[in-house]
Order: C-alpha cells, then sequence, then structure tokens
C-alpha cells in the first residue's frame, strides 16, 4: 500500500463532499449511499490482503462511480418523500453506542475463531510474545476483551482489561467464565481517563483502535503512562492516514456524519 494518495483521490474527495450537500433528499437515497460505501469499504479491505498489488487504480474507478452515484441521486427523490434526519455526531458518544452493539452479536464460536484468532495472530506477527509471558497487562478500551484474551496463549502473568461499555464487558466476562475459567483475567467497566488502577504496576498496556474515538485522546494517554512501570510497553494501534484505506474510511465518515445513527 502507498503512503501517500494520488491526486485525484484528493479532487475527487472535494467534489463529492459539495456534492453531498446538495443531492441527498430522502431516506431511500442515504440508504443507497450507505451500501455503495460499504461496498467501497469492503473491496478496499480485500485488496489490500493481495499481496504486491496496487489497489489504487480499481477503487479509483469506484470512488468515480460513488461521484457519479451522487451527482444522479437526487432522481430518488421521488420513490420516497422522507427526509433523512440530521443529527450532529458526538464521537465518544456515538461509538460508546455503536460498538456495545457492534461486537456483542457474535457468537462464542465465532468470536473464539474470528476474533481472538485473528489477535493471536497479530501478536506473533509482530513478535510481542517475549513481552506478554509472565507480565501484568492492562488493554484500555478493551470492548469484548479479544486482543486480551488472545494473549491467553503466550502465558501472561495477569490481564485486566476496561471499557466504559457495560455491554461489552458482560459479554467480555461471559466468555471468560466459559472458555478462560482458571486464568488471572478480569474485565472491568472503568473510564480510561480515570481507570483507578494501580499506579506503576503493568508491564504492558494495548490501546487498540480505541483512543482515536475519544473527546480527550492525549488525556487517556496521560492515564496509561500513569499504571504503566518505568520501561513499561504500549502497544498502540490507531487511526493513521495516507493510505488508500484512510481516504476510503475517512470519505465515509465525513459523507456519514450528519445522518442519524438509527439510519447508519
Amino acid at each position: 500500500m502507498k503512503n501517500y494518495i494520488n491526486k485525484k483521490f484528493i479532487v475527487l474527495e472535494k467534489k463529492i463532499l459539495n456534492k453531498f450537500k446538495n443531492s441527498i433528499k430522502s431516506d431511500l437515497s442515504v440508504r443507497i449511499l450507505i451500501n455503495h460505501l460499504i461496498y467501497i469499504n469492503l473491496k478496499t479491505e480485500k485488496l489490500l490482503l493481495i499481496k504486491n498489488f496496487n489497489p489504487e487504480k480499481i477503487i479509483l474507478k469506484d470512488i468515480n462511480f460513488l461521484y457519479s452515484l451522487i451527482n444522479n441521486i437526487h432522481n430518488f427523490k421521488e420513490f420516497s418523500n422522507d427526509k433523512f434526519k440530521r443529527q450532529k455526531f458526538i464521537l465518544e458518544k456515538n461509538h460508546k453506542t455503536l460498538f456495545q452493539k457492534l461486537w456483542v452479536n457474535y457468537t462464542f464460536d465465532e468470536f473464539k475463531k474470528e476474533r481472538i484468532g485473528r489477535y493471536i495472530k497479530r501478536i506473533e506477527i509482530n513478535k510481542i510474545q517475549k513481552l506478554i509471558k509472565n507480565k501484568k497487562i492492562v488493554d484500555f478500551g478493551c470492548g469484548h476483551g479479544n486482543f486480551l484474551m488472545s494473549m491467553i496463549k503466550f502465558k501472561p502473568k495477569k490481564c485486566v482489561g476496561i471499557d466504559y461499555g457495560k455491554n461489552s464487558i458482560d459479554y467480555a466476562n461471559k466468555f471468560r467464565k466459559k472458555f478462560y475459567p482458571d486464568q488471572n483475567i478480569s474485565f472491568l467497566i472503568r473510564s480510561v481517563y480515570q481507570s483507578k488502577l494501580k499506579k506503576n504496576y503493568f508491564d504492558f498496556a494495548i490501546q487498540n483502535g480505541a483512543f482515536h474515538h475519544l473527546d480527550y485522546e492525549n488525556k487517556a494517554y496521560l492515564e496509561v503512562h500513569r499504571v504503566l512501570k518505568s520501561g513499561g510497553y504500549l502497544w498502540v494501534y490507531t487511526d493513521g492516514g495516507g493510505g488508500i484505506r484512510d481516504f476510503v474510511w475517512d470519505l465515509t465518515q465525513k459523507l456519514l456524519k450528519n445522518i442519524e445513527n438509527n439510519i447508519v
């Protein structure tokens, strides 16, 4: 994947966003837009897994089609008189609602195979097994606990996961009781800003795709620093920029940020 975006993408983004302001008229047109955005995001993810392959040319065609779609989507208004609702997007609040509905849809078998299996591979690819064995580990924004539970294979001393979502923590604890009843692992409903965990206690901390959804990202990092031992390690996996995947994802968010959440 290239670490930059072709100028054609930037020009198209401006055209798409400008056209979007005036073209989306109905609930139906929003749903058509969302379906195509899902398709582009899934296609981008799939293409990025192909080695020695540049997906830019293929995705550029889809982005061009997206522009054409929005350019003509006003024609769909005749099929629906329902105006789509605009709602201010509140970063942290909306993600809290979303994630509690999202991850808990996995069955335990799906969770074990797809989520835990995925993060075991991530640990092995990044060769951090030695940083886990016999260590005390904390996961900030653990969600339903997939990353933390994947570490059980590498024999940590203690694991603690915190998250602000009760549904996610409930799911993690149910899974833990069924599959890891004898392991020293716990999941707590806590704020990443004030975790109430011991100072200078953990050897390894995790921030896996969580802090870029927060209102006060720096404040959360300060709390991580507080609970980590001097010389401890922090895994950071966060939203970046510059590649085709980030462009498609960011454009999707810009287009959907003012649309009522239940529709999305």
